[in-house]
């Protein structure tokens, strides 16, 4: 432009600034604010506001903070950036305090800025400035909006604060199917399955149909026996609603019944699948592998390598520590032969599960092999070779 004979003005800027969205771009953007800074145009409000925008994006507070600062006026998207820059942070005293900054300034927060507000501190689980923020918005009684009551159910069900996230999906106008299963999620995460299930079966009540998700975020709170009461209540509602074979239900389905170790009902499930994906292979290749099924796992073996499934490297590695458990190795020597012979590259934590199989075992020779053709050879694995060696009598070894 500048051979052109051509002014860049602010429509020019605000272009090149949309660009600059990553860290990658950071270079980029100190160069066009201090283009701005010499055409006069960083105190311009919406060239200040996207500048905080984009140093906030990046991740650079403080060079957003020096150009919010010198803005002689801001507007909601300068005011959301940083609040939501500072919210990313961890820095509640300074979000309440740029709060009550914008009410002095006459500028009432909009939707989108308290939305930013809960998502930030849902991620860091800090809600207690975020429980501030929420009250001030239920004594300033503003009208409920949606965005914002989800956006708050989210904070405080990833912060486990369920009482709070109940509360404020109970007062929703709207209960969409998308948040009861947000709320279902949260509640199996944090261990509470019966209030999950409870959550589920109120869905016929609000004439509401559970989907595949909120099959899944139930399954994701069964994983230990004494949940599989619940589990077989699941399983039955998704052979009602017609899921039982989608592939990420039926995996999960298999999962859960290994991890409460019910190996019978995972085949079934596992028998129906019309395709199965690497997590439901692991599940049922690794719990016949803990029974010491060594057939049983080389024949799932061989028929993944039919479906066209190749096992990936946690597949392996759940196998190989499985057979050091029972310390049944010679199956897991044929799996390790086979590795070999495919020219598979080599993977730390599949080679770590092998020392680990053969240093149980006791078979020294191989966990030294695989230890010595190891590209990294760590303090915790040499130690662990030289713990198998002194339990098999082997002091002296190097």
């Amino acid at each position: 432009m500048e051979g052109d004979s051509l002014k860049p003005d602010e429509v020019t800027f605000l272009n090149l600034l949309k660009g600059c969205q990553t860290e990658e771009h950071l270079e980029f953007c100190q160069l066009i604010h201090n283009c701005c800074i010499e055409y006069g145009h960083e105190t311009d409000l919406y060239i200040g506001s996207c500048l905080v925008d984009v140093y906030c994006t990046c991740g650079r507070l403080i060079e957003a903070w020096r150009v919010f600062e010198v803005m002689p006026e801001r507007n909601v998207v300068s005011w959301n950036a940083i609040v939501t820059g500072c919210a990313e942070r961890g820095d509640g005293e300074d979000v309440l305090e740029l709060y009550e900054q914008m009410q002095v300034e006459g500028l009432h927060a909009e939707d989108i800025t308290y939305v930013s507000i809960f998502n930030a501190w849902a991620k860091t689980t800090n809600f207690k400035q975020g429980r501030i923020i929420h009250s001030l918005i239920l004594f300033s009684g503003r009208e409920q909006n949606l965005f914002v009551d989800n956006a708050l159910v989210d904070m405080y069900g990833k912060c486990g604060v369920l009482c709070e996230a109940f509360k404020v999906f109970r007062n929703m106008p709207m209960k969409d199917i998308v948040w009861r299963n947000a709320l279902i999620s949260c509640y199996a995460q944090h261990g509470t399955v019966e209030e999950a299930v409870k959550l589920f079966e109120q869905m016929e009540g609000d004439s509401l149909k559970p989907d595949e998700v909120t099959f899944l975020n139930l399954l994701k709170g069964c994983q230990t026996e004494e949940h599989l009461e619940f589990c077989q209540l699941i399983h039955n509602c998704c052979i009602e609603y017609g899921h039982e074979t989608d592939l990420y239900i039926g995996s999960c389905l298999v999962d859960v019944y290994c991890t409460c170790g019910r190996l019978i009902e995972a085949w079934r499930v596992f028998e129906v699948m019309p395709e199965r994906n690497v997590v439901s292979w692991n599940a049922i290749v690794t719990r016949c592998a803990e029974r010491g099924d060594g057939e049983d796992v080389l024949e799932l073996y061989e028929q993944m390598q039919v479906e066209g499934l190749h096992a990936e490297d946690i597949t392996y590695v759940s196998v190989f520590n499985a057979w050091a458990e029972t310390t049944n190795f010679k199956q897991g020597r044929i799996i390790h032969s086979l590795i070999l012979f495919s020219g598979r590259e080599q993977n730390l934590f599949v080679d770590n599960a092998l020392v680990d199989m053969y240093g149980k075992c006791g078979v020294l020779c191989e966990a030294f092999k695989v230890f010595r053709n190891m590209p990294m050879k760590d303090i915790v694995w040499r130690n662990a070779l030289i713990s198998c060696y002194a339990q098999h009598g082997a002091a002296s070894k190097d």
